[in-house]
């Protein structure tokens, strides 16, 4: 029987222990956009048995369940939302999910049924790869961010917060914060729900945040070309002909990657100024963050110390460089 948004949350959200075997369904996050009966096959599998399931559609995983009683479920798996390509079928009832290299052909009551899923698919997808923040290309990300933005917009806000609350944090950026907090948060950020970042949130937590999205970018944050042009850069030059050069360089960085780059290596400017109390000095802070910042197309970081050495330049002489 197909239940209403409405009634689910009524008749069912308030129980944590509704999807038995699946403990952290209630996330502050999370919201369920349909959920009802399908008949679940899996492409070019003859020998897996068909299973009638129960399946949860919500804004960032889909969970298929059996059900137990009227109110009770067991889990018996899921799929991340922004991972799914949705597909239609020749068979009436029928549509299909591809997850990696795995198709499932899922069959509803009725075709009208159906089309109500495919409806709720696309809408959840479309919103889900809308606010993808974490692992989207940063040119792609920058086209729904708001223009007043130039650089995302949580980008922006963690910057802040740890100007504000971070400058005397010891260790900063090397201290973990909590893993679960921190694949919440960005499960909050991913789905476009976060309203800013203050006090009592955890300022290592923020930081977290921030080395994550860096380390999950598909690019550098300079661009590509770019990181090998200064990687190019001799190591054996003069100050002023080293900040000659690379001003050259920096004035050919696309334009979203330049303001990242100019918020990220001057925000790390302000961390290393304060160093006598947080610890972290430039060559610190070139340690943690040059396999994101300098990182090569289809190539390994290259550990050597020139890659640490020239992140290191570009913090201690940030304002000369950005024209500050």
């Amino acid at each position: 029987m197909e239940n209403s948004v409405k009634e689910f949350r009524d008749k069912i959200e308030p129980t944590p222990s509704m999807i038995k075997g699946f403990p952290k369904l209630i996330q502050s996050f999370r919201t369920l956009a349909y959920n009802g009966p399908l008949t679940l096959r899996i492409s070019g599998e003859t020998d897996i048995e068909e299973q009638d399931l129960h399946f949860f559609l919500f804004n960032d995983i889909v969970v298929y369940t059996k059900r137990k009683t009227s109110r009770t479920f067991k889990y018996k798996g899921q799929f991340p939302v922004r991972d799914l390509i949705l597909q239609d079928s020749n068979e009436a009832n029928t549509f299909s999910i591809q997850y990696i290299n795995r198709v499932y052909l899922l069959t509803s009551q009725t075709p009208e049924l159906k089309n109500l899923w495919v409806a709720h698919f696309e809408r959840t997808l479309e919103l889900a790869n809308k606010h993808r923040v974490f692992g989207a290309p940063l040119d792609v990300y920058m086209k729904n961010e708001d223009p007043e933005y130039l650089v995302p917009r949580f980008i922006k806000e963690s910057v802040d917060f740890l100007v504000k609350n971070g400058l005397d944090v010891e260790g900063i950026f090397r201290i973990p914060c909590s893993a679960a907090d921190l694949q919440s948060l960005k499960e909050i950020v991913n789905l476009g729900l976060h309203k800013g970042f203050e006090k009592p949130i955890d300022t290592n937590l923020i930081a977290g945040l921030l080395r994550s999205y860096l380390n999950e970018l598909p690019e550098s944050v300079p661009s590509f070309p770019i990181v090998d042009a200064l990687l190019s850069l001799p190591r054996n030059l003069e100050t002023h002909e080293m900040l000659s050069q690379i001003r050259s360089i920096v004035q050919r960085i696309p334009q979203h990657h330049y303001h990242m780059t100019k918020t990220i290596v001057l925000f790390l400017k302000k961390i290393a100024d304060n160093s006598a109390v947080n610890k972290m000095n430039p060559r610190n802070l070139s340690v943690i963050f040059a396999p994101s910042f300098l990182k090569r197309r289809n190539t390994i970081f290259d550990c050597q110390n020139w890659s640490y050495e020239l992140l290191a330049f570009l913090i201690t002489y940030a304002e000369k460089v950005f024209g500050e």
